[in-house]
This record gives C-alpha cells, sequence and structure tokens, in this order.
C-alpha cells in the first residue's frame, strides 16, 4: 500500500497511542506549561483546526485536556518538513478556528478553553524563521500591542541529536527518530542499525503500529533488492520469521515499490501485470500529488494565493 502524506498519517497513527502522546508532550512543551496540565486527563479528539479548504495540505492532530485546576485546554499537534515564515500566524488561525465554535454557540460561554501548539519539524535545515507571531508583522511594536500573543512551540528533530532522543527513552523516541531520518538516502541501513541496537522500541509497538511503522519505512527508503534483503532479515531476527511475515512480507514490498517506481519513471513497462497496474495507479497518483505540492509551495512562499495558484496548476 503506498501511503498519502506519510509524515502525517506516521505522526497521527503514533499519536493514537495515548503512552507516546504524553511523553511528546512531556518532553517538547516548556516545564511550566507541562507543570499546569494534567496529562492523565488527555484524550484524542474529532475536532480539527485545520479549515475544510486546506485539509489536503496540512494535517494536525488535536488533543483535549484538563488543568490540575480542571480548566479545558485543546492541545493542537501539527507536523512540518518545509519551514514556513508565517506558521506562527497559520497556528493562530487554527487557534481561532478551532474555538470559533464557542464563539459561535447560541448559549456561548463566559470564557473559551486554552490551546496550545506544538510543531513536528523535521526539514532539511533547522527551522530558521521566528517561532513568535509577532514578527509576522510590518511593524512588531504596533502587533505587540494589538495581537493576541501565541507563540508556538517548535521541535526542531533537525536540530536534535539522535543520542539525546535515545537517552530519553520515551514512548515518543521512535516516531522523532523515524521523522528524524526519514530524508537520508540511507534510511534503511539506519532503520536496520537502530532495529539491532535498540530492538525495544520496536517490540513495544503494537501489531497494528508496528504494520504501520514497517510501511511508512518501506514507502519512506529507497527501495532496492539489497534494501528488500537487509529489512527481511533483520525483522526475522526482531520478530520471528512467522509474526515477521504478517507484519510486513516481501510480497508487500515488491507490490509497494511497483508503484513507487511508477511514480518516478511513469513509462517503464513491468513484466507482470501487477507491476504494470502499480506503475499505472503510482503515475496517477504521482500526478495528482505533484500538482498539490507544487500549489503547496507557491502559497507557502507567498507568491500567489490559493486560488490564483490553483487556476494556473489546474487551470480552475
Amino acid at each position: 500500500m503506498l501511503i498519502q502524506q506519510p509524515h502525517d498519517k506516521l505522526v497521527s497513527k503514533m499519536l493514537e497511542n495515548k503512552r507516546v502522546a504524553i511523553d511528546l508532550l512531556k518532553n517538547s512543551l516548556p516545564p511550566k506549561t507541562i507543570a499546569k496540565l494534567d496529562l492523565s486527563t488527555l484524550r484524542p479528539t474529532s475536532e480539527t483546526a485545520v479549515s475544510e479548504h486546506w485539509k489536503k495540505y496540512h494535517n494536525d492532530v488535536v488533543f483535549h485536556c484538563k488543568t490540575k485546576e480542571q480548566k479545558n485546554v485543546y492541545i493542537i499537534i501539527e507536523h512540518q518538513s518545509t519551514p514556513d515564515r508565517f506558521m506562527p500566524l497559520r497556528i493562530l488561525r487554527y487557534k481561532c478556528n478551532l474555538l470559533g465554535k464557542y464563539i459561535d454557540a447560541k448559549n456561548p460561554p463566559k470564557k473559551v478553553p486554552n490551546a496550545i501548539s506544538l510543531v513536528i519539524y523535521h526539514g532539511e535545515k533547522e527551522y530558521p524563521y521566528s517561532t513568535d507571531v509577532v514578527a509576522c508583522f510590518e511593524d512588531e511594536e504596533l502587533a505587540a500591542q494589538d495581537v493576541l500573543l501565541a507563540s508556538m512551540w517548535v521541535l526542531d528533530l533537525k536540530k536534535m541529536p539522535a543520542e539525546a532522543i535515545l537517552d530519553n527513552e520515551g514512548a515518543d523516541t521512535l516516531l522523532k527518530l523515524l521523522l528524524k531520518y526519514s530524508r537520508e538516502k540511507d534510511f534503511i541501513q539506519i532503520m536496520q542499525a537502530l532495529m539491532e541496537q535498540n530492538p525495544n522500541i520496536f517490540l513495544s509497538l503494537s501489531a497494528a503500529q508496528a504494520k504501520y511503522v514497517f510501511e511508512y519505512i518501506f514507502n519512506v527508503g529507497e527501495g532496492t533488492p539489497e534494501n528488500a534483503r537487509i529489512m527481511k532479515a533483520t525483522m526475522n531476527q526482531l520478530y520471528g520469521e512467522t509474526k515477521a511475515k504478517k507484519i510486513f512480507s516481501l510480497a508487500d514490498y515488491f507490490r509497494l515499490e511497483a508503484k513507487k517506481e511508477g511514480m518516478r519513471e511513469g513509462r517503464q513497462e513491468g513484466m507482470r501485470e501487477g507491476r504494470r497496474e502499480g506503475r499505472r495507479e503510482g503515475r496517477r497518483e504521482g500526478r495528482r500529488e505533484g500538482r498539490e505540492e507544487t500549489i503547496k509551495r507557491m502559497v507557502d512562499k507567498g507568491k500567489l494565493t490559493q486560488r490564483e495558484a490553483e487556476e494556473m496548476i489546474l487551470g480552475a
């Protein structure tokens, strides 16, 4: 199965585990913030802070919890793989989207819940922009007087050493390492070494999480027969051959690679109908993803509005 938006889906899938979510927050948010929260009350919600129009470009995970004084708090976790100078302003918009239902309610409350945001960033370079929303405005002094201050917290995995992630020994360790190394050419070899040196962070996964994690590894990693052999041997050693095959088999691997090959090359015909079909599906998905990514880059760089970019790329 070829995963669309694999990084976003990895984050949301891993955060289904409450322990992963709690450890991620404890290890990423300021101690003063954590001290206020009763994380035993943390629960995922079906809500989103992203507007309907932007859902195909941005994904978020929204949690609810109580403070130790029993006040309500929303926690928005957003994944970001490219730097965005207006990210603090986007986070402010997310908070307003999320809290808008209270303002628009027939019987609005006296006060609205707090909203905290965490951005997980794993770009090619360290995050280069300010995390302060005031820095997005031409006159920062005026903005500081007039705008709801809404600094965002950035977990910059590019800057964080792998040793520091491993030393932490949190349930969030694997999520951080997967995202941190996802851009490396030798991603498969790095994961193999991690499985051999730190097997417990893989063995602690549920069966469903393990299946998704290895789908992610094979989606993101460079597909070669040698890499397939490496991962098969390492998974067999870690889980045993029977369990490893249930999690992710070589048949799954080669079906996935057929689709990825179609996305990369688009024309080359396979020797078997299965591979030909995989390439056809990959070409369609690749073209669609390419158009959407181009629109997103244009908008993120501030060159065009969303509508202008769509009209240019899609001819809408």
